[in-house]
């Protein structure tokens, strides 16, 4: 175990890094949201472009990956699985 400071030292440099990845995009995203080792993120380019996201996410720094996770079209997030219905809107459920 690290120092009681360890979590919240390493909360902070990741949030940096994500605001400087963010402000480094050439596509912006609809949302972002991050908690703890989680991320949410609504995207509305193509699927292409979103991979080349992630490479530029993934490249900012060695120590730091962010794996994407999508199963069917489904993201789960904190344990809610979200989802895009065909008017456009998302439903959820827990999960």
């Amino acid at each position: 175990m690290g120092l009681t400071l360890s979590p919240l030292i390493a909360d902070f440099f990741v949030e940096d890094s994500e605001e400087r990845a963010l402000a480094q995009a050439t596509h912006k995203l609809l949302c972002w949201f991050h908690f703890v080792a989680d991320t949410f993120v609504i995207w509305s380019h193509v699927t292409e472009k979103l991979e080349r996201f992630l490479d530029h996410l993934n490249g900012l720094h060695r120590n730091i990956l962010f794996p994407m996770e999508v199963k069917d079209g489904h993201l789960v997030f904190l344990d809610i699985d979200t989802y895009g219905i065909l008017d456009g809107s998302l439903g959820h459920k827990v999960y």
